[in-house]
């Protein structure tokens, strides 16, 4: 709950009040959250580690969730299959047996299935890699996960210092009070 809270407010919160997300506290975060349980799990021995190992992991996936679901976007679960498997399922349903003359929602429906089966795919595949770094590294192979979301957060980064690449919806809070509306002239 902490973690999807973190999120909401750098990211939905800032949506809301049409200012431009900020990604880059929450999915460094992550990465922070990750490489704390690779210490932890490599250097620290005490009786709770486990359960502080596994506070830390739920840290983690609740800011990644949030992360990628809020009211401006497509909401995605990334880090569980169950909703996703659900979408997919119905998905195909109304993409193989819907109406024809439901074009558009077809086509929608088109592209979430590809996304959602994507999603399912590189779940299966992560936890198989993860499953056999764990049995080759042990808790070494936290680094893949912290390599990966360090990528993600020198790209967030990048991207808040080149404002040419951020998307034009989301610039300053200046656009909505500066467009004058020429055609009532």
């Amino acid at each position: 709950l902490l973690g999807n809270m973190l999120s909401a407010y750098f990211v939905d919160l800032r949506l809301a009040e049409k200012k431009f997300p900020n990604y880059g506290f929450p999915a460094g975060m992550i990465t922070a959250s990750l490489l704390l349980a690779l210490i932890i799990s490599e250097q620290v021995a005490f009786a709770s580690r486990d359960y502080f190992l596994l506070i830390l992991l739920c840290l983690a996936s609740g800011i990644q969730n949030a992360l990628l679901t809020n009211g401006k976007t497509v909401k995605i679960r990334t880090t569980h299959l169950t909703g996703n498997t659900t979408d997919l399922g119905m998905g195909l349903v109304r993409m193989f047996f819907g109406s024809d003359n439901q074009h558009l929602s077809r086509k929608k429906d088109q592209i979430a299935n590809f996304v959602k089966a994507g999603l399912i795919f590189f779940f299966v595949l992560g936890s198989l890699v993860a499953a056999y770094l764990f049995y080759r590294a042990h808790y070494l192979g936290f680094l893949l996960p912290v390599l990966t979301s360090t990528i993600v957060l020198r790209a967030v980064t990048f991207a808040k210092y080149h404002p040419h690449l951020q998307h034009h919806g989301h610039h300053a809070e200046s656009h909505d009070h500066t467009h004058q509306d020429h055609t009532s002239h």
